[in-house]
């Protein structure tokens, strides 16, 4: 079993398309529901009851479990420090994310020097990813391709990047379903629409 665990199979599913790996889960609870179970049972939280017997996501709970072994076994010193800290509430966690972090910004690094040397007016960095200039961009796919060199020839790791797309609001209401939306008639009065807005959030 634990041969199978350090496959992280569930991982890279979710990786290579989450929605995809995810999407047995989404058709019961929903898209926002599932994509929020998959977040949580990957960072530690228990597999609910209801869930217990889903292949996928039990794996990915010991996956998880993994992850913050290695996690702290490669960075003993700091995972001690954590067990010392009485703020600390979990340390192996807490390691891990420093594990991940890290990783995540030398792949940052190296992605931002690529696209640094097309010398763009403008580069940002958006939690996780960059938004680069549209004129130091002439062909998108160049570019991955060019940033998941600079990542494995810095980490020795391929990483799989995409490009994302951020609309307008205006081209978003656009997308917008027109026919009324299914809720409670008291929601749908004039009046009430903020209470309806919160709804769909919920």
């Amino acid at each position: 079993e634990l041969a199978d665990v350090f496959k992280f199979s569930s991982w890279r599913k979710s990786a290579n398309d989450r929605t995809e790996s995810i999407a047995h889960i989404a058709a019961k609870i929903g898209s926002a529901a599932a994509k929020e179970l998959n977040i949580a049972v990957a960072n530690g939280e228990q597999v609910p009851a209801e869930w217990s017997t889903d292949g996928y996501l039990t794996m990915l709970s010991n996956e998880g479990k993994a992850m913050r072994w290695l996690a702290c076994t490669m960075l003993p010193d700091e995972y001690a420090n954590k067990c010392n800290d009485n703020e600390c509430s979990w340390p192996e966690a807490r390691t891990f994310f420093q594990f991940w972090s890290s990783c995540e910004d030398v792949m940052l690094d190296a992605m931002g020097e690529c696209a640094m040397n097309r010398h763009p007016q403008h580069m940002s960095l958006h939690f996780d990813g960059l938004l680069v200039a549209k004129e130091a961009v002439h062909d998108v796919s160049t570019l991955i391709s060019g940033m998941e060199d600079a990542v494995f020839n810095t980490l020795g790791l391929r990483a799989k990047l995409v490009e994302k797309h951020h609309e307008y609001l205006q081209e978003l209401l656009g997308t917008c379903q027109s026919h009324a939306a299914a809720a409670p008639t008291e929601l749908l009065k004039t009046g009430n629409c903020i209470l309806f807005a919160v709804s769909r959030l919920l």
